[in-house]
């Protein structure tokens, strides 16, 4: 009883710090409290790293598929795992490459082969004078660890296939401005596209690319796994 009275009052911190109703977030609690357990990671929990509302609005959508649907996603982890559970196809995207072979891994070992992940490193590590990582346009990183890399190729291994090839596409990795601009054309009628940590001040550029198209918009503010602050997970729904 008392490390669950510890676990709401961290609970309510956190939505209190994002200016977040706790009491409208308080089914996801015990989802919350499990994921911040010694030892719990998002490959191991076959989960998505993005916020608890908008996992459940992902894991509908794909029942709806019945087992159908191809997936594609920059960044890689627990959700390539996810999907592969519920999808015919997954094609993940990674620039770090002992993590992509960690995700092939997983994948192996639970007998899921129509699950890729590609590797892509940055195309340049010289930041130039000036960058910015905010333009859909341009390639660069504004993340601490690659902060002005450049990642074309990275963002462009979708190019690879036609327009609309997929059911859902989720930018969760690098220069994900430009991942958002480039996916949206490969996307189905009716599917959905996926960005996380959308509250970040750079990415309002191309947020605005794709609201300017009036595709159907939740947005999915609250906790999500192994994060002790809550943040914001934007879906679209391309219309049919």
């Amino acid at each position: 009883m008392l490390r669950f009275f510890r676990q709401l009052r961290a609970f309510r911190a956190a939505a209190s710090k994002s200016k977040q109703p706790w009491l409208s977030q308080l089914r996801w609690l015990g989802p919350w409290a499990r994921s911040l357990r010694k030892g719990a990671t998002s490959v191991r929990d076959e989960s998505p790293w993005m916020t608890f509302p908008a996992i459940a609005h992902l894991d509908r959508h794909l029942r709806q598929l019945n087992g159908s649907g191809r997936i594609f996603e920059w960044g890689s982890g627990g959700s390539t795992l996810f999907f592969a559970r519920r999808a015919a196809e997954v094609i993940a995207v990674e620039n770090d490459g002992d993590w992509a072979e960690k995700v092939r891994a997983a994948c192996a070992e639970r007998q899921l082969p129509h699950a890729t992940v590609a590797f892509h490193r940055a195309d340049s590590t010289e930041a130039p004078r000036d960058f910015d990582p905010a333009d859909p346009e341009k390639f660069y990183s504004g993340s601490a660890l690659h902060n002005g890399h450049h990642f074309q190729s990275y963002a462009e291994h979708i190019n690879q296939f036609r327009s609309e090839s997929f059911d859902v596409i989720v930018v969760d990795g690098r220069v994900r401005p430009a991942c958002l601009r480039i996916g949206m054309p490969k996307l189905k009628p009716g599917g959905l596209l996926v960005l996380d940590n959308a509250e970040r001040p750079w990415y309002a550029r191309a947020r605005a690319l794709v609201d300017a198209e009036h595709w159907p918009r939740t947005d999915h503010t609250g906790p999500g796994p192994y994060n002790q602050y809550f943040w914001q997970t934007v879906i679209w729904q391309r219309p049919a």
